[in-house]
């Protein structure tokens, strides 16, 4: 089992202080597809893992040429794109999504994507969590 959590913020601290109860083990997210070279290990089968997702792991410059600029893409984000759901969608079990969006930055998911992902019975996705922080409590 998987569990991703988006966010560097106080937020994503807050959900992986909360997955720290659990026996987890951690994976960072730039050895995420060199783990999955070994996904038939039967250890996998006991182990909960968490990786820990930030926005330049999943979302890369339209431009091949390029470089991820986090200030850039929050003033351009129709510049960049979305490359969660390749890199991460079809092995995470739960996400928790602890990032600012709005409704102009690329989404990590789709309806098509996770269709795509059942009609081959390769999602493994059983929840989505979109953690807010509250201020002031």
């Amino acid at each position: 089992m998987i569990f991703a959590v988006t966010g560097r913020g106080r937020t994503a601290q807050g959900v992986l202080e909360v997955l720290e109860n659990l026996p987890i083990k951690y994976i960072k997210a730039e050895d995420f597809e060199k783990f999955w070279e070994t996904k038939d290990d039967p250890i996998h089968r006991k182990s909960i893992y968490v990786v820990n997702i930030n926005t330049e792991d999943c979302i890369v410059p339209r431009d091949p040429d390029a470089k991820f600029d986090k200030a850039d893409f929050y003033k351009n984000p129709s510049k960049y794109r979305s490359v969660f759901k390749e890199r991460f969608l079809p092995y995470v079990s739960a996400l928790f999504h602890c990032i600012y969006w709005e409704g102009s930055f690329p989404k990590y998911i789709k309806n098509k994507h996770l269709y795509n992902l059942a009609n081959t019975s390769s999602l493994r996705l059983i929840g989505i969590c979109d953690v807010k922080m509250q201020l002031g409590r």
